[in-house]
This record gives C-alpha cells, sequence and structure tokens, in this order.
C-alpha cells in the first residue's frame, strides 16, 4: 500500500512520519481503539482528530478531554454526567462527556492522569458501550470509538502505577508512536518554512538560521518550533531572519568553525557587505566585525578578501 501524502493538519515528510501517515488510515478504517504515544508538543491532538475526520464517526461530535485539567472530585461527574439531585447542589441534569461522544470519537488526552478507579469505571463502559450517570438507577447507551494518549511510554505509565494494565491492552489495540522532532531531519526545514509561510506573514528564514534549527533539541517538539519562527516574525521588520536573531537557540558565538563563518556570511549577504548595517545587527563595532571577518578569511562573493577593508 502506498503511503498517503499525508494527514490533515500535518505536514511532516520524514519516513518515520509517512509510516505513521499510513497506520493511522489503516487504524481509521477500522472501528478500534488506539493509544497515540509521543512526547509533548509532537501533535497527538492532531493524530486524533485525523483518525476521527478519516473514520466512519466523522460526522459525530470529537469530544476531547484533558484527563490532567480536571480535578478528582468533579471527574466522574464530568465524564458520566449526573441526574437531578445526585449530590448536593445539583438542581438539574446534566449530559456527560460520554454521551456528548455517541456516535463520534472521545478522545482522552493524558489518559495517565485519570484516577485509577475511574480507569476501572472507563473500562466497563467501553466494553459494554454502557455508563450510569451519578444518581442513574439504569445505565444508557453510548457508542463512540475511543483514543487516548500519553506522553509517557507504556511501559512507564505500568511501572510507575499511572495505568491499569487492563485498560492499556484494551486502548492499545493500535498504538501510533509519534517521532520526536529531533530524530527527523529535513521536517525541521520544512515545518519552519510552513510556520513562516502560513502563520507569519510570508517572513523569511536565511539558510544560516535554518543550519541551527536542524541541531536544536526541541524538547517542546512541533509546538516550540511554532512559537520560535512566531517570535522571530514579530522582530524582523520585512528583513530576513538570521540565526543572530534566534536568542533562544544556540548563538552564533557558541558554536565554532564553519557555522560561524556561514552566518556572518548570511547577514553581510543580507545587508549586502554593508559593514556598518552588518555589525549594527550583530551589536557589535565595524572595528569587532572587521576583526572577525579577517580571523575567519570570509570573502565576498567576486573581491579578494583584503578590499573589503579598502
Amino acid at each position: 500500500m502506498t503511503s498517503p501524502v499525508t494527514l490533515p493538519g500535518m505536514d511532516g515528510r520524514h519516513p518515520s512520519m509517512l509510516k505513521l501517515y499510513d497506520l493511522v488510515h489503516r487504524a481509521a478504517s477500522a472501528n478500534v481503539s488506539a493509544l497515540i504515544v509521543g512526547e509533548t508538543g509532537t501533535g497527538k491532538e492532531l493524530v486524533a482528530r485525523a483518525l476521527h475526520e478519516l473514520s466512519h464517526a466523522r460526522d459525530g461530535e470529537f469530544v476531547d478531554i484533558n484527563c490532567a485539567a480536571f480535578p478528582e472530585g468533579t471527574f466522574e461527574g464530568e465524564l458520566f454526567g449526573w441526574e437531578k439531585g445526585a449530590f448536593t447542589g445539583s438542581v438539574g441534569s446534566r449530559a456527560g462527556l460520554v454521551e456528548a461522544a455517541d456516535g463520534g470519537t472521545l478522545f482522552l488526552d493524558e489518559i495517565c492522569s485519570m484516577p485509577l478507579h475511574l480507569q476501572a469505571k472507563l473500562l466497563r463502559v467501553i466494553e459494554e458501550r454502557k455508563y450510569r450517570p451519578l444518581g442513574a438507577s439504569t445505565k444508557r447507551r453510548s457508542n463512540f470509538r475511543v483514543v487516548a494518549a500519553a506522553s509517557m511510554s507504556p511501559g512507564r505509565m505500568l511501572s510507575e502505577g499511572k495505568i491499569r494494565a487492563d485498560l492499556l491492552y484494551r486502548l492499545a489495540v493500535v498504538k501510533l508512536e509519534i517521532p520526536p522532532l529531533r530524530e527527523r531531519g529535513a521536517d525541521v526545514d520544512r515545518l519552519a518554512r510552513h510556520f513562516a509561510t502560513d502563520c507569519c506573514g510570508g517572513v523569511q528564514l536565511c539558510e544560516c538560521l535554518l543550519d541551527g534549527m536542524r541541531d536544536h533539541p526541541w524538547p517542546g517538539n512541533v509546538r516550540e518550533l511554532k512559537a520560535a519562527i512566531q517570535r522571530l516574525a514579530l522582530t524582523s521588520d520585512g528583513d530576513p531572519v538570521c540565526r543572530e536573531a534566534w536568542t533562544d537557540g544556540p548563538s552564533a558565538q557558541s558554536v565554532p568553525g564553519r557555522a560561524d563563518v556561514e552566518t556572518l556570511e548570511c547577514i553581510l549577504e543580507q545587508h549586502g557587505w554593508d559593514i556598518k548595517a552588518a555589525a549594527k545587527t550583530l551589536g557589535i563595532s565595524r572595528t569587532t566585525l572587521y576583526k572577525r571577518i579577517r580571523k575567519l578569511r570570509i570573502k565576498r562573493p567576486g573581491i579578494e578578501a583584503e578590499s573589503v577593508f579598502n
């Protein structure tokens, strides 16, 4: 089977991502549970939404729940709903998120943050397709697809007691692992340019900047990259953005050898070899810039090195 080109909302082209797209398309056509595993910022919700939009459940609701966002005391009511009088202050009935997901997809983000006693109840609901609102005497039906996500590996969740083994096995009929951005090579360039064009009005990124971004570990993954491009765009003043402007990444001064040369060449070319303007961008004096050009033996294209200083 030929790998799909992409998924809705995702633009990576690394082979590991193409394999993921293929598996998502395969899983979407089957009415089975799925577990998405990936570091923070890799796009777990995008994968979950793609599963929904490509499946037969796409005409139903996509109900997303961040399990880390609910206090333990209110989580069960939010999930299953309640009847009037179920507890002090419940002056009316309220439908829960399980009911809202009927005919659609229930996405449980950070499943390892769900209290263990609720995990047992959720497992029963998944298996029976029935649930009981708080204070209700009878069960109700809800037919939904469940997709869960976690930022830690299944083995770690089990070893740390974050998830019940029986629920994990029930959820991980299909396990979808999203590789971190630092392992995806040229996807950094592709995504940076994508964000620069689609989110930042077409700001231009210099090659020296992209070189530095490829070497960055990106602990926040794609979310961190997007935020970095947005910050750079805000300070660009319409000029191409070079590595020196990326203050939250590795600086040109901290990267030895060829990286220094490429960064300086990039900035000099950006300013048409106007030494005064380039020095201002670098935050150094013209004399310091001259010395750095001599030391690194940088030549202006078509001109001998010494003539730069004449």
